[in-house]
């Protein structure tokens, strides 16, 4: 697995969200790379690389870890305040800037964070899931489309709408305009 400065970054606004920005909350490591997509083998390993850093900080021998103030600072979290993934919209331009795509990406985790709570079981689930994924390819192109994004986010609103899940399809709602 390649640790990259946008993986580390998925991570750790996962940790945060997660967390509900508490940096004495335990979350398991596992379950944090989990939310972002990776293997259990592969949380570990960058779980692991972040203590090294001091970006997260072991709890306890479960794998049970926390931000650090140093993970926080990276993230741009250092004044104490939960910052909501949903606070922009995605305007008219035709391509993402950087600041949008950060915006979408924590969205990402957020949605990611909770979709296991749907009702719709395993079918509901995967929908949602593989809507996240075709948004995440769009995000690798270096030139991401609005349009495209917009139209992801406005199955993945439906998905959760009808789901159980209304306060975060009113998230993404907002971030269509």
């Amino acid at each position: 697995m390649e640790i990259t400065t946008k993986l580390i970054r998925d991570y750790l606004t996962s940790l945060r969200v997660m967390s509900g920005d508490d940096s004495g909350a335990t979350i398991s490591m596992h379950e944090v790379g989990a939310a972002i997509g990776l293997a259990r083998d592969d949380a570990g390993q960058l779980a692991e690389e972040l203590m090294v850093e001091g970006l997260v900080e072991l709890k306890n021998l479960a794998g049970g870890i926390a931000i650090t103030a140093q993970g926080r600072q990276l993230l741009g979290a250092d004044t104490g305040e939960v910052r909501q993934p949903a606070a922009f919209t995605l305007g008219g331009d035709e391509i993402l800037d950087t600041a949008h795509q950060q915006g979408i990406a924590e969205l990402l985790v957020a949605v990611k964070a909770v979709a296991g709570e749907m009702k719709g079981g395993y079918e509901a689930i995967e929908e949602v899931v593989l809507h996240l994924k075709t948004l995440e390819v769009q995000l690798l192109n270096p030139r991401p489309r609005t349009g495209v994004v917009r139209e992801i986010l406005r199955a993945v609103a439906a998905s959760m709408e009808k789901n159980n899940q209304p306060e975060q399809a009113q998230a993404i709602r907002r971030v269509i305009g």
